[in-house]
């Protein structure tokens, strides 16, 4: 199975945070599902950093690598998909991106932010990192 890791998913992953729960760790760790990791992920993650809500990271892509992930592209026809998301309460052009690659290659998100998993997103399949 592929999933697809939503940015925070990554991040607790990546730092072994307790808050990512049990399915999760065993969803990205059992070795026999391809995680996705989106280049958004990876631009997100640097921004953050910058503005310092996130520690910086230049190794990156080594640690994925390291880590077994998949690094995806991101193509025209994903940031297409935005046009068909439902008008969002939020407006983080990281979520939408995000949700709309996982929709364009219907893979499932798996992701903790509470703005997704109740978004209810057509062809969006969640699933919540804390569980």
């Amino acid at each position: 199975m592929q999933v697809l890791l939503d940015t925070n998913a990554l991040l607790w992953w990546m730092k072994d945070d307790e808050r990512l729960g049990p399915v999760a760790r065993k969803l990205i760790g059992e070795g026999t599902n391809t995680i996705l990791i989106s280049p958004v992920s990876v631009w997100e993650w640097h921004i953050k950093a910058r503005l310092d809500k996130l520690s910086r990271e230049p190794a990156l892509l080594s640690l994925i690598e390291q880590q077994g992930l998949t690094l995806t592209d991101y193509t025209a026809e994903d940031a297409q998909e935005i046009e068909k998301l439902p008008e969002l309460a939020w407006k983080d052009p990281f979520d939408m991106a995000i949700m709309a690659q996982a929709v364009h290659n219907a893979v499932p998100l798996l992701t903790s932010d509470t703005n997704i998993l109740t978004a209810q997103v057509p062809g969006l399949i969640d699933i919540d990192a804390r569980k």
